[in-house]
């Protein structure tokens, strides 16, 4: 930790610079809140009493009021990231929308089981066999273009909630289209499982 002092009406001031994270920092885990901790920070005046008890005093408090910030602040940063966690680990939202046919189409979002991002799945008025997963960025511009799945806080964002209500609006397209047209559909299913097989 690098800490340095200034003047401020005849007092001694300490503010220090972030240390560096080591690789099983928890912090490491979402970089929008390890960005929280790489500042510049001020730890306030040394008490006139200390000051008085010249610089071998001075700096000892000093340390130690910049140990006891960074402390604090780290802990602050730790329960968002927990709270973070959380959220996206008992995801479980229920959606409704009614389709353009006036069929009340039931869906649910929770966190995908397999990885990153959500999964999306039909349950009325039919469960869907299959549900659709988003897990968005998957590249630096999208990343950069502010698409993501969840916001800093862990709550989805306005780009995830609507690309769920269509997955569902298709999921139900999809199992009208089965039931209507199953066998057509396993055939279709079939001959192009033997085309990918033959690239």
């Amino acid at each position: 930790m690098r800490i340095s002092y200034y003047e401020k009406d005849g007092r001694i001031g300490v503010k220090y610079y972030s240390p560096l994270f080591s690789a099983d920092d928890d912090v490491e885990d979402y970089y929008p809140f390890n960005t929280e901790l790489m500042h510049e920070f001020n730890a306030g005046l040394i008490p006139i009493k200390i000051q008085q008890a010249g610089k071998q005093s001075i700096a000892e408090y000093a340390s130690k009021a910049c140990q006891k910030d960074w402390q604090k602040r780290t802990q602050v940063v730790l329960a968002k990231l927990r709270s973070r966690k959380d959220c996206i680990e008992n995801m479980n939202i229920p959606v409704t929308i009614t389709h353009s046919s006036g069929v009340i189409l039931e869906g649910r979002i929770i966190k995908n089981p397999k990885g990153y991002g959500i999964l999306v799945t039909l349950e009325g008025p039919f469960k869907s066999e299959k549900g659709c997963v988003f897990n968005y960025p998957t590249c630096f511009a999208a990343s950069v273009g502010g698409m993501h799945v969840y916001k800093k806080d862990g709550t989805l964002t306005d780009v995830a909630l609507k690309d769920s209500r269509d997955a569902i609006v298709k999921l139900y397209k999809e199992g009208i289209s089965r039931q209507k047209h199953g066998d057509v559909l396993d055939v279709v299913e079939s001959l192009n499982s033997a085309v990918s097989h033959e690239d």
